[in-house]
């Protein structure tokens, strides 16, 4: 540093004490901007600089100056000397580590005025004219190299005033909170003194964290005052500086700057500015700058406090005090910078004298050996003015030395000034003490700063003449701390040795400032430096409590309650944090998380829980959740939960920003949201149509759409409609791993506690029965699921009868090419159900076709009919019949080759009902056959009819095996009995007798047409009658007589079925007319020999009444027996 003093006393203007003097009228000075040269390289490869020493550089002041005040006697000690130390039932101290490193640091030219500045990886040491760079282990990595090696090595030009009239007070800062370091000196203007001002100031910053490889912007500016005893402070928005003018010119001989270091950060050109009001009343006492230290950045807009030890009491202009400024800068607008004296604190007295009254120079420190004594730099404060925000309180700490017995031995004053909260408020002063002894040893270039836990240390010189009783103590260096827990102003540890001295200095300066530090990396390591023994060397040591650990950092975790949710739904996000550190609380703890796209707080935001302290912002309908300012006990955690709705559909991975504390910063936490969409259900049945009292499968399904999270809770019930209930045994098979429960008999089918996979599937099925008829429309519940319910399922079930359909040909047989009507009747059997789309097809047999013209008559619900003439197909298609309808239609069919013929449709469909049963009838086509029947009808003229036979009769014969019958070959192979079935049916169809009779081969049998009529079986006596014969083959085909008894034909021929009509038969009928109502004996006509099919009406008659004929048949009228024939076919 230069010091002024010697100059003043010699020309300055003498004023009285205690007047102001105005430092600055008009508004905020703004300089203009300087732009950096960039040195970009190693700077361990720069050239060291040729030695350099300090002239004389002292500037006068020529606006005025206060007189020196004279030595003061001998007073009473400091009030807080003595009673730093143990204090007793404090119990042992807690002392520092063992020093390390513990070395010498770069010599420097008298007096060296060393400091330092620690970051995570290095250590930079300055004095004048070197810096050297170490490792934490001490090793040098750069210098000793003269500072302005660093213009030179940017390329500064050759006549620049930093990289060729640099003239000392080198100081160095750590900015923790850009990582990056600031080395500076003052310079002059232009030519050498005594002519040329102490005009510039040389600031180069950082590139980078690394100060050895980054580079640095080397900035050269031109102050707008005469510059002497340069000390910056790291603020957050600017690097503030103190400087004088020249003691003691008052305070307008002070000078408070700041420069911009936003841009500076940058290497953008950058101004500094002097506010228009700064130091207007009171004598020159520096006031130091505060200096950002630890993790957490002062309030946002905070000003920049400085700081000084005044003693009114030698001045004379009041008590003594501590003055605490407001320094605030506006970039953007200067004239709205301010600086004002905001606070004035009272500290226990202290004196500034030692033994040169007022005087800057104080060569009061003995030293062995010797009567020179060296400098006490008692006037000014210490730097660093050591700033910490704790988050519950911030912290200013400093130095000054003091006459500490009243009588000149020297001892050092420290302070702690405390705001709480921070940012708002007054400083108080938290604790002071008087580090001092009564052993003859002087204590004196004090440095004190405060580590992470609270705990702080204090270094210093020490030196003593040795001249009995004081002990011999040649100047070193020491240290001294206390914890935290420690009685309020006391410096509880053993002295720290750093180094003792081995010499006396042989001049009077001294180093005019010393530097504490603590390291960033840890919180907790305390770098010092100053000089020792004579006055050039240097030292550099670095003690720790063993308490204070480095800080482990908060942790952070934080999660998502239910971790899944559908859209809209809320989910329960809880962060905790916890202090993981044993002994050392956190404070300052906050994080924000920045909620992802989708996810916003609640409306209400459901906050609950809390952080000491803390502030939880959780703004409804934001996607920030936040806490700051939080203050954590050792070991201890803290919780709160928000409610947060997801909005969009996805997998929502969300992640904090990094939980900050002042003391570390710990990392973010991730948990993600699954905001998923319901699961799906399909259900079926299989088939969708049963018949009243039938079994179908209803199937369910069930999906999970999303392919990014798993639903869980997932169920539905499914109230089956009326007419439905599960079947027994219920038949369930399931791949849902869940509850199912489905009683047989019961009409409820239950799904629950089903979880399924990304993108997965279930499947359950329940065998339920149709009871009752009707169009089951059954709809699930909708489908249940942890992220809410999902769709219904409906599906549809008919019960219904199918439709029944029949077909039957007219005739039983017919001869070949003769057409046949056939009819088909479609029925719907249901009494609710209206049955469409009725369907089936006939697909007649080989031979059997549509005649020609097909002759199709009646018509089936709207239905289309299709046969066309010569084919073999018959078809109906879309037929609607109403509950309880039934529709008939008819066709002609013929057979072109002789057979018999079972004619079978397809099953009958339709839309509502299952298939129904075929329809299926038989047609014979025949041969013409060989019996031949006589019916006498009308008596000769002049005779009558038999009285035993009646008044008519039909004569049956059997030709037998006379294969020359006029009437046709015979039987072809069958020569035995044939038996002759006699039906007599009215002309509606309904039959009124009926008889077998057995005709052997050659015989005959004779029926007495009046007998038909005397007991018919409708108890009717028709006006005519048709008598039908049909002739079979003994059963089974066996052509024996033993076939027959004499009157009576087996059961087996009364089957009128398509295996025993004998080859050739053909029904034949005579009909008697205008039969009498009386036993008169009457005549009949004989109509013309025919073939005479029985018709479907026919058949259905005479298999109700006269399905078995045995022997005398009906035992109605017909059949007491058939007479024995007269005629055989040898007599026709």
């Amino acid at each position: 540093m230069t010091k002024q003093s010697l100059s003043l006393l010699a020309g300055a203007l003498l004023v009285a004490s205690g007047s102001q003097i105005l430092a600055q009228t008009g508004s905020t000075y703004v300089s203009p901007p300087s732009t950096p040269y960039v040195f970009i390289g190693d700077l361990s490869k720069l050239p060291p600089g040729p030695p350099r020493f300090e002239g004389s550089v002292e500037q006068k002041e020529t606006s005025g100056g206060y007189a020196i005040v004279p030595p003061k006697g001998v007073s009473a000690p400091d009030p807080l000397a003595g009673i730093s130390g143990p204090r007793p039932g404090n119990g042992a101290p807690v002392p520092f580590s063992t020093p390390g490193p513990n070395m010498n640091g770069t010599t420097g030219d008298g007096p060296p005025d060393a400091n330092l500045s620690v970051g995570p990886n290095h250590v930079i040491q300055i004095v004048n004219f070197a810096y050297q760079i170490y490792d934490k282990s001490g090793n040098v990595l750069v210098g000793p190299t003269d500072p302005q090696q660093i213009w030179v090595g940017a390329g500064a030009p050759a006549t620049d005033q930093c990289r060729i009239r640099g003239r000392g007070d080198t100081y160095v800062n750590y900015d923790a909170l850009a990582d990056r370091w600031v080395i500076s000196e003052l310079a002059n203007v232009a030519a050498p003194p005594p002519t040329d001002p102490l005009k510039v100031e040389c600031i180069a910053v950082s590139r980078g964290p690394n100060p050895v490889t980054d580079g640095w912007y080397a900035y050269t500016f031109v102050l707008a005052n005469p510059n002497d005893y340069p000390k910056i402070g790291v603020w957050p928005d600017g690097y503030y500086m103190i400087t004088q003018r020249g003691y003691d010119g008052g305070s307008g001989a002070l000078d408070a700057t700041v420069f911009d270091r936003t841009r500076m950060l940058a290497g953008l050109s950058a101004t500094f500015q002097r506010p228009s009001t700064e130091f207007t009343t009171g004598h020159d006492v520096i006031a130091l700058p505060a200096d950002f230290s630890g993790t957490n950045a002062p309030p946002s807009g905070s000003p920049n406090f400085y700081a000084r030890p005044y003693d009114g009491d030698l001045y004379g202009d009041g008590a003594d005090r501590i003055e605490i400024f407001q320094f605030h800068v506006d970039w953007a607008v200067p004239a709205n910078s301010t600086f004002v004296l905001s606070q004035t604190l009272t500290p226990a007295s202290f004196r500034s004298d030692i033994c040169n009254g007022s005087g800057l120079n104080q060569f009061c420190v003995p030293q062995p050996g010797t009567g020179n004594k060296v400098d006490a730099s008692s006037i000014w404060p210490m730097a660093p003015l050591n700033y910490r925000n704790f988050g519950t309180h911030e912290t200013i700490v400093f130095s000054h030395t003091v006459n500490s017995d009243g009588a000149g031995t020297t001892g050092v004053r420290w302070y702690e000034l405390r705001r709480t909260p921070p940012g708002s408020g007054n400083w108080v002063l938290q604790q002071q003490g008087t580090q001092s002894s009564t052993d003859g040893i002087f204590r004196w270039t004090g440095s004190v700063a405060m580590d992470k836990a609270g705990n702080m240390a204090l270094g210093y010189n020490v030196s003593s003449d040795g001249v009995s009783p004081h002990p011999v103590v040649f100047p070193g260096v020491r240290i001294v701390g206390r914890l935290s827990t420690d009685p309020s102003g006391t410096m509880t540890t053993p002295e720290v040795h750093l180094v003792d001295g081995s010499v006396s200095a042989g001049g009077q300066r001294w180093g005019d400032y010393a530097s504490m530090r603590v390291d960033p990396a840890d919180g907790c390591t305390f770098w010092y430096t100053t000089d020792y023994n004579n006055g050039s060397t240097t030292r550099i040591g670095a003690v720790k409590f063993p308490t204070c650990a480095p800080t482990t950092p908060p942790t952070i975790t934080k999660t998502f309650n239910p971790p899944t949710i559908g859209v809209g739904m809320f989910s329960s996000l809880t962060f905790t944090m916890v202090n993981p550190n044993a002994a050392l609380p956190l404070t300052g703890v906050g994080f924000t998380d920045t909620l992802p796209a989708g996810v916003v707080v609640a409306n209400p935001n459901g906050l609950s829980g809390s952080c000491p302290g803390g502030t939880i912002t959780a703004i409804a309908n934001s996607n920030s959740v936040s806490l700051s300012l939080a203050n954590l006990a050792a070991n201890t955690s803290c919780n709160f939960t928000v409610q947060v709705v997801g909005q969009t559909v996805g997998l929502k991975a969300n992640s904090t920003g990094p939980l900050n504390s002042f003391q570390a910063t710990g990392d973010p936490a991730a948990a993600n949201l699954a905001v998923a969409v319901p699961p799906t259900i399909s259900k079926i049945f299989v088939p969708s149509k049963v018949i009243p009292g039938g079994t179908v499968n209803l199937s369910f399904t069930i999906a999970n759409p999303n392919n990014f999270t798993s639903l869980t809770g997932i169920g539905f019930t499914d109230n089956l409609p009326a007419g439905v209930i599960v079947a027994n045994p219920n038949g369930a098979t399931s791949n849902c791993a869940g509850t199912v429960v489905a009683v047989a008999g019961s009409s409820s089918i239950t799904l629950a506690n089903v979880t399924l996979a990304a993108s997965a599937s279930c499947n359950l099925t329940v065998a339920v029965v149709g009871v009752t008829e009707g169009v089951k429309n059954n709809t699930s519940s909708a489908v249940t699921s942890n992220v809410g319910p999902g769709n219904t399922a409906s599906a549809t079930l008919t019960v219904a009868k199918p439709p029944v359909t029949t077909k039957s040909f007219f005739w039983v047989s017919a001869p070949v090419n003769v057409p046949v009507i056939t009819t088909f009747t479609v029925t719907n059997p249901n009494a609710i159900i209206t049955l469409t789309g009725i369907s089936f097809t006939d697909n007649l047999p080989a031979h059997l076709l549509v005649a020609n013209p097909a002759g199709i008559t009646g018509s089936c619900g709207g239905g289309v009919i299709s046969a066309v003439p010569g084919s073999s197909l018959v078809s109906l298609t879309n037929a609607t019949l109403a509950p309880g309808a039934t529709c008939t239609f008819t066709l002609n069919l013929v057979a072109n080759l002789a057979g018999v013929y079972v004619n079978t449709t397809s099953v009958v469909s339709s839309n509502e009902a299952v298939d129904g049963a075929p329809g299926s009838a038989t047609f014979a086509a025949l041969d013409s056959f060989q019996v031949h029947t006589i019916a006498n009808v009308t008596a000769p003229a002049g005779a009558t009819f038999d009285p035993v036979a009646g008044s008519g009769y039909v004569d049956i014969t059997n030709a037998g095996g006379l294969g020359a019958d006029p009437f046709g070959p015979g039987l072809g192979n069958h020569i035995g009995s044939i038996c002759v079935n006699v039906y007599a049916f009215s002309s509606d169809e309904q039959e009124v007798a009926c008889c077998s009779c057995p005709v052997t081969p050659n015989a005959a049998q004779r029926i007495n047409a009046s007998d038909i009529v005397k007991n018919t079986l409708t108890g009717v006596v028709p006006s005519s009658i048709t008598i039908k014969l049909l002739a079979t083959i003994p059963g089974n085909g066996v052509n024996t007589q033993a076939a027959f008894t004499a009157q009576t034909c087996n059961p087996t021929n009364m089957a009128l079925g398509a295996t025993n009509l004998a080859p050739g038969l053909r029904a034949w009928a005579v009909t008697a007319h205008t039969l009498p109502t009386s036993n008169t004996i009457f005549g009949i006509g004989e109509s013309p020999f025919s073939q005479a099919p029985l018709s479907q009406g026919e058949l259905t008659s005479l298999t109700q009444r006269c399905a078995n004929i045995i022997g005398n048949g009906s035992g109605a009228g017909l059949c007491k027996g058939c007479d024995a024939g007269s005629l055989g076919a040898d007599k026709h």
